[in-house]
Order: C-alpha cells, then sequence, then structure tokens
C-alpha cells in the first residue's frame, strides 16, 4: 500500500489495512522509485567502500614504504655510531698504548738515573774506603773487604775482599775474624 506500506494484492481498490483508496496505482511508481534508490545508494556504498579499500591500500602502501625507509636509514644510522664508536676504541686504545710506553720509558729513565746516582755514590764511597784503608783505617778495610766480596760498587774480587779482611783482621776487627772464618767453611771456586 502507498499509505502504509502494508503488503496487498495488486489489483486491490481499497487497502486492507488503512483503507486507502487505490492503495498500488502509485505503488509501482514507489515500489520503482524505492528499488531505482536503493541501487543508487548501493552503488554509492559499494562505490565508497572500494574508494575507501583503494585509499586503505594507498595508505598501508605509503606507510609500508615508510617504515622501510625508516629501517633504513635507522640501519645506516647504526653503522655511522658503530664506526664512531670502533674509531674512538681505537683512538683510546692508541692514547691508552701511548701513555703505557710514556710511563715504560719514564720508569727506564728513573731507574737509570736511580742506577747512575747508586753508582756515583758507591764509587764515592768505594775510593773513600780505599784513601781511609791507606791511612791505616780497620773499620774501612773490614768495610771495603766486605764490597769487593759481594761487587756492591766494585767487580768483585774474592782474593782483595779476602787480603782487606784480613788486614782488618789482624789489625784486631772481630766482624773482619767472623768473615773470614765463614770463608774458610765456604770452599773458593
Amino acid at each position: 500500500c502507498k499509505h502504509c506500506t502494508g503488503e496487498i494484492a495488486n489489483d486491490a481498490a481499497t487497502c486492507p489495512h488503512c483503507g486507502g483508496k487505490n492503495p498500488t496505482a502509485a505503488g509501482t511508481v514507489t515500489t520503482v522509485f524505492r528499488l531505482v534508490l536503493g541501487g543508487v545508494l548501493c552503488l554509492g556504498m559499494y562505490s565508497c567502500i572500494t574508494g575507501f579499500a583503494d585509499q586503505e591500500k594507498e595508505m598501508l602502501e605509503r606507510a609500508e614504504t615508510r617504515r622501510a625507509e625508516q629501517k633504513e636509514e635507522a640501519k645506516q644510522n647504526y653503522q655511522k655510531v658503530l664506526e664512531q664508536v670502533k674509531g674512538e676504541v681505537e683512538a683510546q686504545k692508541a692514547i691508552e698504548e701511548a701513555a703505557a710506553k710514556a710511563a715504560a720509558e719514564k720508569l727506564a729513565e728513573e731507574e737509570a738515573a736511580k742506577k747512575a746516582k747508586q753508582e756515583q755514590v758507591n764509587s764515592n764511597a768505594v775510593e773513600f774506603l780505599k784513601k781511609r784503608v791507606a791511612q791505616g783505617s780497620v773499620s774501612a778495610a773490614y768495610k771495603l773487604g766486605i764490597r769487593y766480596m759481594e761487587g756492591d760498587g766494585v767487580e768483585t774480587d774474592k782474593a782483595e775482599a779476602i787480603r782487606l779482611l784480613t788486614l782488618a783482621a789482624n789489625e784486631g776487627d772481630k766482624k773482619a775474624k767472623g768473615k773470614l772464618e765463614e770463608i774458610a767453611r765456604v770452599p773458593l771456586p
């Protein structure tokens, strides 16, 4: 029915539901209009849906492209940082090696200076002791004898050591006598 939209026979003169006259006269036009309108709406909706689908597909493709670009950019940045860190590590290693070398050289120089100073002190002490022995000092003969025995400031010379210790022992030096007794127990090479 064109009036109440109830279902009626195509040839009905009045609508059994609402009592309207000629319920189908305009019903055919209305039905056709509704069908056309429904078709247009369906076509529009289809166009919208397919349009949205195309837009969505395009958006997804752009997003995927952007993700790939970002991934490549991140990879390149990572490589740059890795190279920079590697360079810094190598530079730090070179600095540490140079510092260790400089410290070793400085230590060697200090040791050499210390040794040279000690040799000078020993040389001076030996010269002083020789002068004192020449002047008749018993304690100087003992000390110089010990130096010759141990190679302290002079080349080791056992014969000279025994001569000097004997000289001191003959003058009554008890340490010199004890050292000679100790040497006598140990076989000479």
